[in-house]
């Protein structure tokens, strides 16, 4: 299992959505690796329908943590 950890800044939250799209295909195109899980905090600034229906299009599930 392996087990990475990133981080992007972003000055607004719409970017959210094309931020991950960069990132997974950073991930799918240059590694073997694929993303199971997402972890964020369970605030809801970033759970936008666009952006959940592209992870559970891509089979990826959400981690929120408990506030």
């Amino acid at each position: 299992m392996t087990i990475l950890a990133f981080a992007e800044f972003m000055r607004e939250k719409s970017e959210v959505l094309a931020k991950f799209r960069e990132f997974e295909a950073l991930v799918t195109n240059h590694t073997v690796l694929h993303i199971d899980k997402l972890g964020s905090d369970n605030v809801g600034a970033y759970v936008v329908k666009d952006f959940e229906k592209c992870l559970s299009g891509g089979g990826i599930r959400r981690q929120l943590t408990v506030r």
